[in-house]
């Protein structure tokens, strides 16, 4: 099983990420949070007087990436801070292209905190952005394949319709994001990191099944954004 060191970027330098692996760490998570610059800088920097910094933050991930090698660094993104599913899309395309992994989870407000009211993102409007992930970093869709409505919402999604639904019956893309063990398959999955005991799923910690993909079909509600289009094999 790998060892993943989940750290602070804010307290780290080049030589710090040095001594972490050879103490024995495999993969690096860093805590990302916000998919944009504006809204880090509105939760979790100088807006809150937070210590915080967008730009070292990617500056660590980056020489992760660079020490520890593709796909072994990823960073936590929560969905539900503000940000419009383009934003979103924006950041698994950057982290793609990176190599850097990219790990979703949603906003969970807890009393006594500044969000305490804050509502947490519509079930359907997660469930589509865990699959245009997926989709993203497994299955090669394109960003152009994909349409925004003037507010930043997911307004079409492209895809040809048989791989798409065995992704979505596969409901791998609706799991908890986690470190992977030495054979790439998910091995760390965090139950109730996005939710509540006896709530409804957010991410599953198991591997779906038949009747968890009924329940996600419709929440998902694909059928309004989707289309087969000019798709090869649609």
């Amino acid at each position: 099983m790998p060892i993943s060191a989940l750290v602070m970027a804010t307290l780290l330098d080049r030589d710090m990420l040095l001594d972490i692996k050879a103490a024995g760490a495999d993969i690096i998570g860093i805590g990302m949070d916000a998919a944009t610059e504006e809204l880090f800088e509105q939760h979790r920097g100088r807006q809150v007087k937070g210590p915080h910094d967008w730009h070292h933050h990617w500056d660590i991930a980056r020489q992760a990436r660079e020490l520890y090698g593709p796909h072994k660094v990823n960073l936590h993104i929560i969905i539900g801070l503000g940000e419009t599913d383009r934003d979103l899309v924006d950041m698994f395309v950057q982290c793609h292209a990176e190599d850097i992994a990219c790990y979703l989870f949603s906003f969970n407000p807890e009393p006594g905190t500044v969000l305490a009211d804050q509502p947490r993102t519509p079930i359907d409007r997660h469930r589509r952005m865990q699959l245009v992930k997926h989709l993203i970093e497994h299955e090669g869709l394109e960003r152009d394949r994909l349409t925004f409505e003037e507010n930043g919402s997911l307004g079409g999604l492209e895809a040809p319709s048989g791989p798409l639904a065995a992704v979505v019956n596969s409901g791998i893309p609706f799991m908890t994001d986690g470190c992977p063990d030495r054979h790439g398959v998910m091995a760390c999955n965090r139950p109730c990191g996005s939710y509540r005991p006896g709530e409804e799923y957010r991410d599953y910690p198991f591997m779906p099944e038949e009747q968890d993909i009924a329940v996600i079909q419709n929440q998902m509600r694909l059928h309004e954004v989707w289309s087969a289009g000019s798709a090869q094999g649609s």
